[in-house]
């Protein structure tokens, strides 16, 4: 497999353009402020589209549609925690680390109890974005190798063009450059959906699709039972989305720095509260993209057409037989009238011969009587 030369001039132009700029945007950042924090200079979208690029990886691409389409929409429960923790981290959090004038949660941590607390969550942050980020390099990895059909270890070189920009620019290149890849994202999340439509279109109406999807159990997305052995219900998402949530998005470095390079505590808080607002509907629209769902869905409507066209020729063979059915039993109700009509012509023939016989019974008495006078 392999692309053309518009896909390579696409790929090659969009990553060259983000590293250029993330480079380019944030070469005199030369204080710590600015490098850990971008020189809180971020406003309230800024932040939100930050916080939500950060928790996105190529994994999320990967994974969420194939969720989607093996188990339905039901996973978007996992988020309804999301909006609640998002308020306790703006109502708690966020003052807190303003407050304090820290650069990380972990300095607050060292601030509220004793250095040795700080340099235990470091180090565990550090062994935990390790493991997370070996997995979320690795994925992509293998389907960039056999998209670009370069050898597996190639494909390392693409990660080292971000580190990169991020090593030299800091926070204020991270924060610059992800607001730009949100918007690709965006744009790419709704192109899919409209390209979806289109080609349903060609089928069925947008929502004849969603009715179908109903029926293959795709839509099923509130589950309030109480039940322990399953993972997606009302109940696990509100509980424990919210805790989880809430310890990634409020003591997380990687998504703490994001807000803490608002503009004032009021952007960063407008920013959170963004992301909890925007971050369920994004997640379930990347769970209603996966191509093999769409072509299962074609693939199951073409059966039931095929399934229509065979009913319709069946219930066509049991018409004409009932016509030709009905066809001999006109024929007998005609035949039967005409016996019927036969017998009466019959009766009415027997009739006169007997008035016949009759009559001249009567005058052969008549002749006889006379020839005796």
């Amino acid at each position: 497999m392999g692309l053309s030369t518009v896909d390579w001039i696409v790929m090659a132009g969009t990553l060259l353009a983000i590293v250029g700029y993330g480079t380019w945007h944030t070469r005199r950042t030369r204080t710590r402020e600015g490098y850990l924090r971008g020189g809180n200079a971020d406003r309230w979208w800024a932040v939100g589209f930050g916080v939500m690029a950060t928790q996105l990886s190529a994994v999320t691409f990967l994974s969420t549609p194939g969720q989607g389409f093996l188990d339905g929409m039901r996973f978007v429960q996992f988020y309804f925690g999301l909006p609640l923790a998002m308020v306790v981290i703006s109502a708690v959090f966020i003052p807190l680390y303003y407050k304090w004038k820290v650069y990380t949660a972990y300095e607050f941590i060292g601030k509220r109890f004793d250095r040795r607390m700080r340099l235990l969550t470091a180090i565990l942050f550090l062994i935990q974005r390790s493991m997370a980020a070996g997995i979320t390099i690795y994925a992509p990895s293998i389907i960039l190798s056999k998209v670009l059909g370069w050898n597996f270890t190639s494909t390392f070189l693409i990660t080292g063009l971000v580190i990169l920009y991020t090593t030299v620019g800091g926070a204020r290149a991270v924060s610059a450059t992800q607001t730009i890849q949100m918007s690709v994202i965006f744009l790419g999340m709704f192109l899919a959906l409209g390209l979806v439509v289109h080609y349903l279109g060609e089928r069925m109406t947008f929502m004849e699709s969603l009715r179908l999807a109903g029926a293959t159990g795709r839509m099923d997305i509130i589950r309030t039972e109480l039940n322990a052995n399953d993972r997606y219900t009302l109940w696990t998402g509100l509980l424990g989305g919210f805790f989880l949530q809430l310890s990634y998005f409020g003591t997380d470095q990687s998504q703490v720095g994001r807000y803490l390079s608002g503009r004032t505590m009021s952007e960063a808080r407008l920013g959170m509260m963004f992301t909890g607002i925007a971050k369920i509907p994004m997640q379930a629209n990347l769970g209603g993209h996966d191509a093999s769902a769409l072509d299962e869905v074609i693939h199951k409507l073409e059966s039931l057409t095929k399934e229509e066209t065979d009913l319709r020729g069946a219930l066509g063979k049991v018409q004409a037989q009932v016509d030709v059915h009905q066809q001999r039993l006109d024929a007998m109700h005609e035949e039967f009238a005409s016996v019927v009509h036969h017998d009466k012509t019959q009766d009415q023939r027997l009739d006169e011969l007997a008035r016949t016989a009759t009559r001249l019974t009567a005058e052969v008495a008549a002749v006889r009587a006379t020839g005796k006078t």
